[in-house]
């Protein structure tokens, strides 16, 4: 029996739900029923938005044709702990399934490799099919995060063929085609939380929101770093329609006490972070372990060159979304990095090509993306 096609289509439904499934992940789950060479599929589901019901409730809803010769496939080991909801493992007993091909094993330790030995002891086949490493790949963020390691961060970058992400005079639209930005927006939702810097809220006041169709009512929290610089209260990232946002602040600046009167009098869920700075920055370890703790996997920064320079130097950027136009902005443009002090080639942070794509523009040009993993 083909495992790969039928897990391939469950990672498909797992990746439909990326980004709108927070605090829990995204799973796929395939019903396929096997009977002599007649193989197909006779339920499908993804976690619904905001993490419940899970994946495995939902296929095993959608029919009433259940027995000993359907096989499930779960891109994540069903859970094995009471929560919200009762266990995954105790439904899909329950229905008869005699076999199950899981993806991957739960990085949570309520249910590592427990929901797996549930299932066998039950008397239920167990496989794991994880796709040559792709499953793997779709979690990475989430297996970390839940390991006690730090998130998972990506970097949007949008800059010319020579780096700059604006002019001289802060005018960058558009350094990118319409179908590029709306990539943007799509890797937006896909993240646990969008994270930016106070300059960057201050020099081009954004709403850092999912402008998609599909997307009206699902937005991804922002989160952002205040360090020294105080932040207007009408400033659009305190939009109301445009969801949640966390304010992280060091708890001994005068500014402190005017963030927690705007979160307080937000009309949608705000909140302050408090976290430690040392010369007015921001401790970014720290930062991250909180956001961590606060069960954010997935990270996507979208910041001015400051920020982003302070997540190279101190080693914490795992991808890269590089999104390069065809123009040369000239030396008096604004960099998208700012100085990283090297003395050595090798001492600079280094990136392998994970992926490219390219994006046409209005203008007949060719907006191109690389999408770079940090080499470890």
């Amino acid at each position: 029996m083909n495992h790969k096609k039928f897990m391939q289509i469950a990672l498909q439904l797992a990746q439909s739900g990326k980004g709108l499934t927070f605090p829990n992940p995204s799973v796929g789950a395939v019903l396929v029923r096997v009977h002599c060479h007649d193989t197909h599929i006779i339920a499908s589901a993804r976690t619904a938005n905001a993490g419940r019901p899970h994946a495995e409730t939902l296929c095993l809803q959608k029919t009433d044709n259940i027995d000993a010769l359907c096989v499930l496939y779960v891109t994540l080991e069903p859970c094995a702990h009471q929560g919200e909801t009762p266990p995954c493992v105790d439904a899909i007993i329950a229905s008869h399934i005699k076999h199950v091909v899981i993806g991957v094993e739960d990085g949570d330790e309520k249910t590592r490799g427990k929901g797996a030995e549930a299932l066998k002891k039950a008397g239920i086949t167990v496989e794991y099919e994880n796709l040559d490493g792709a499953i793997n790949e779709f979690y990475k963020g989430y297996l970390r995060q839940r390991a006690g390691e730090k998130p998972f961060v990506a970097v949007k970058i949008a800059a010319s063929l020579d780096g700059k992400i604006a002019l001289h005079n802060g005018n960058s639209k558009w350094i990118t085609g319409k179908l590029a930005r709306e990539y943007g927006h799509l890797l937006r939702a896909h993240a646990d939380c969008v994270l930016t810097g106070a300059g960057t809220i201050l020099a081009d006041n954004p709403r850092l929101n999912i402008r998609l169709n599909g997307f009206k009512t699902y937005q991804t929290m922002r989160v952002i770093l205040t360090g020294a610089r105080v932040l207007p209260d009408d400033a659009n990232i305190f939009n109301a329609d445009d969801g949640d946002v966390m304010i992280v602040a060091d708890k001994n600046s005068v500014h402190f006490a005017n963030y927690q009167r705007i979160a307080n009098n937000a009309p949608q869920k705000m909140m302050v972070q408090e976290v430690g700075a040392q010369n007015e920055k921001i401790n970014l370890p720290l930062l991250l372990q909180k956001l961590g703790q606060f069960g954010i996997a997935d990270i996507l920064l979208e910041a001015g060159s400051k920020l982003m320079t302070e997540f190279l130097t101190q080693n914490l950027v795992d991808r890269i979304y590089y999104f390069q136009n065809q123009q040369f902005l000239g030396a008096d443009s604004q960099n998208a990095i700012g100085v990283l002090g090297l003395d050595k080639l090798s001492d600079a942070p280094q990136f392998h090509l994970h992926a490219e794509k390219q994006f046409l523009r209005d203008d007949d040009m060719v907006d191109k993306l690389l999408i770079l993993d940090r080499v470890s």
